[in-house]
């Protein structure tokens, strides 16, 4: 008996759709890259209140210490020995050092600063504090 006479191929709708499945899912995948490559890193630094505070100098380098412990510099993530070069660079000792820290950065990481820019001879060290109500 030959049951291959009696069958009729019926043309599948999966055939059609597997492949443009596949170029949906691929497209979707390279928006989420470039989205993710191409977006700016930024970061919110809540920084302590202060009964008082005097005006930052605009000549002052400033470091920020986020509340993950990450140095900042000029807007871009640097190393300990990034930082201690850039100083070490900047020449004018008497230019302030102006260390911008998260309420949740931890006291090592502002000590840590303080003291290399004190190491490096910088006479100058503050700290940014937004002016208490």
């Amino acid at each position: 008996m030959d049951f291959r006479k009696n069958l009729k191929l019926i043309p599948s709708s999966s055939a059609v759709v597997t492949p443009f499945a596949d170029v949906v899912i691929q497209a979707a995948f390279l928006v989420v890259l470039v989205a993710a490559i191409s977006s700016k890193a930024t970061f919110e630094v809540r920084i302590p209140r202060a009964v008082t505070s005097d005006i930052a100098h605009e000549d002052s380098i400033t470091v920020v210490i986020t509340g993950e412990d990450i140095f900042y510099l000029n807007g871009r993530v640097v190393t300990d020995e990034e930082l201690r070069s850039f100083i070490r660079r900047s020449g004018d000792r008497r230019r302030p050092l102006v260390i911008k820290a998260d309420r949740r950065a931890s006291v090592g990481r502002i000590v840590e600063v303080w003291n290399l820019a004190r190491n490096l001879g910088l006479e100058r060290v503050e700290f940014a504090t937004d002016q208490g109500d």
